[in-house]
């Protein structure tokens, strides 16, 4: 039966009022799919006024072990912890407005592949290369240890043994690799280990570092960006002076009663190292 005229009307007005489906839809990987990745990319449509969303994951025979990621901004995101071969996921979508109202989701479901999905292979060939990203730095070094480095020093008239220039704290540029084994924030933000080397003049390199980095990206497929990290160097060609001179101090004497001339040190030096890295 054809609806009158009255009726058209306000089945039409219901459409309009009343959406059809709040929930986020075309899911990837797509509901029902097999031979997911291990490590999973998911993606969704984003439903109109939706400002964040929660999303929660688990597999179909054990439904109360949960991973949850909360208040993601973008409609897409990879769950780093490795899921079984072989089995069942469900996973769902929840959005929330701007005046904070949460629309839930429609569950899911993905079968993993039932071999692993190796970096380097598949799909996902190379998803471990893709958290490993190189810098240039700048960096401070600070000798907080006894003795200190020195890079000139004199005995004056008197016989006492003056310090002209220390170089505890060293600024200069770094070379630096990192890799990222957390990241969030839809993969924009990421934490994990830092190496360093610093180029030398006399020496091929004159200091190595290592510790622990923070690095903001420009966006999810970029490693453009730059990072923060703290850690400890080691400066294997550190000047210093000899054990028998103290600043300060009057010299030792030679055999013939004079103070005798500086003498220099070169020796291992630790060192706090602080990075402020631009990452590529």
């Amino acid at each position: 039966m054809i609806p009158s005229g009255r009726n058209r009307w306000l089945l039409t007005l219901l459409f309009v009022i009343i959406p059809a489906n709040l929930a986020a839809q075309m899911p990837q990987p797509q509901d029902g799919a097999t031979e997911i990745s291990n490590s999973p990319k998911l993606s969704w449509t984003k439903p109109a006024g939706a400002e964040k969303y929660d999303v929660t994951l688990n597999r179909a025979d054990v439904p109360n072990i949960k991973f949850t990621e909360l208040g993601l901004k973008a409609n897409t995101f990879r769950f780093m912890n490795t899921l079984t071969a072989g089995a069942e996921y469900q996973w769902r979508v929840d959005w929330y407005d701007s005046t904070g109202k949460m629309t839930t989701g429609t569950i899911w479901t993905f079968t993993v592949s039932g071999a692993p999905v190796l970096p380097g292979t598949g799909g996902d060939a190379g998803n471990a290369l893709k958290n490993l990203g190189f810098g240039l730095a700048l960096s401070l070094q600070w000798n907080i240890l006894k003795p200190d480095i020195v890079n000139d020093a004199v005995v004056d008239v008197n016989g006492i043994v003056r310090v002209n220039t220390r170089t505890n704290t060293s600024p200069g540029f770094m070379l630096e690799m990192h890799y990222l084994v957390k990241q969030w924030n839809n993969k924009t933000v990421g934490t994990g280990p830092f190496v360093a080397a610093q180029p030398g003049t006399d020496q091929i390199i004159s200091s190595v570092g290592a510790g622990w980095m923070i690095d903001w990206k420009v966006d999810e497929n970029s490693k453009k960006g730059f990072g923060l990290g703290l850690g400890y160097a080691a400066r294997p060609f550190a000047k210093t002076l000899g054990d028998e001179f103290v600043d300060g101090k009057p010299a030792p004497l030679g055999p013939n009663g004079l103070p005798l001339q500086i003498r220099y040190e070169t020796r291992d030096k630790g060192s706090i190292l602080a990075v402020l890295s631009f990452t590529f």
